[in-house]
């Protein structure tokens, strides 16, 4: 959705959000986003037990695929079923190594 430098502070922000969840408006109720925070002097950061991972609902994994590939990138895993085999899911990670699931469809 948007990216925002904060120079003074060396830091970005990143939000991204689901289509489907695109709910703008004076009357908007429904506006779910993640935040991603780039912090520039932080060279990694160290993984602990206390949090695994995100999950991201796409409409396609196929069309994320084809856009992170276009840019140099891949998945890290899949795509393939979720445990109960009702839909397909795929992990991308992020730069620092940490996951975020893609989960495709509703």
């Amino acid at each position: 959705m948007s990216r925002e430098d904060y120079p003074d502070g060396k830091f970005t922000l990143a939000f991204l959000r689901s289509g489907d969840d695109l709910d703008v408006g004076p009357n908007a109720t429904h506006v779910p986003m993640i935040e991603l925070t780039h912090n520039w002097e932080t060279a990694s950061y160290t993984r602990g037990d206390a949090y695994g991972h995100v999950a991201y609902a796409v409409d396609s994994i196929a069309a994320i695929q084809t856009r992170l590939r276009k840019h140099g990138f891949d998945l890290s895993w899949g795509p393939g079923e979720t445990p109960s085999g009702t839909r397909k899911m795929a992990f991308v990670d992020d730069p620092d190594g940490f996951e975020i699931e893609l989960l495709e469809g509703k």
